[in-house]
């Protein structure tokens, strides 16, 4: 079996370290996070998440806090913000502005962003209420930094459009920025 496409158990028990770090916005309403999953059986990094936090937001200004953080999380905290503010049929008061999304290369392909997010929820006690994630792809070359416009880009940028679908995603308004309601196993 070609390891890029072996299939993973979804069950396999990952380990997973969370750093959380102090707020980067004057009013403290959103925490930067860095998330780092690996396998426990042999240490092996499966993948990082890294963005912001934000618990019990519904009555914070997570437009203004994210735009005050950086120009990265400015557009993914509006959306955050508007989400936040549209809902009609629950009380979601928690977000998680996804920043950067890494898959080591030979797990790559195997459906585990989803799975990756829901752990990061479960873990950080975000889902009593649900929340909203939100995210801007946006592929970086392996050496860091975005990669130019070109056929890398868009091959790159295609792969982290499938990963978000998979994962249950959504474009928010037709709009680069995706979404997701991650609810309450």
């Amino acid at each position: 079996m070609n390891p890029q496409t072996e299939y993973v158990d979804p069950a396999v028990d990952f380990g997973l370290d969370i750093h959380i770090h102090a707020s980067e916005d004057d009013a403290g309403v959103l925490n930067r996070f860095n998330a780092c999953f690996f396998i426990y059986d042999d240490d092996q990094t499966v993948g990082t998440l890294t963005g912001w936090i934000g618990w019990r937001v519904l009555d914070e200004d997570v437009a203004d806090a994210a735009d005050e953080i950086s120009a990265d999380s400015s557009h993914i905290g509006y959306v955050a913000a508007q989400l936040l503010k549209d809902q009609d049929d629950s009380w979601i008061e928690d977000v998680v502005l996804l920043d950067r999304v890494w898959i080591a290369p030979e797990f790559r392909r195997r459906g585990l962003l989803g799975e990756l997010i829901d752990r990061l929820i479960r873990e950080l006690r975000l889902q009593i209420n649900d929340c909203f994630v939100v995210t801007e792809p946006e592929p970086q070359e392996e050496s860091g930094g975005p990669y130019p416009d070109g056929p890398q880009r868009d091959k790159a940028m295609n792969g982290l459009l499938r990963s978000l679908s998979d994962a249950g995603f959504a474009a928010w308004q037709d709009n680069i920025v995706f979404w997701r309601r991650a609810e309450r196993p």
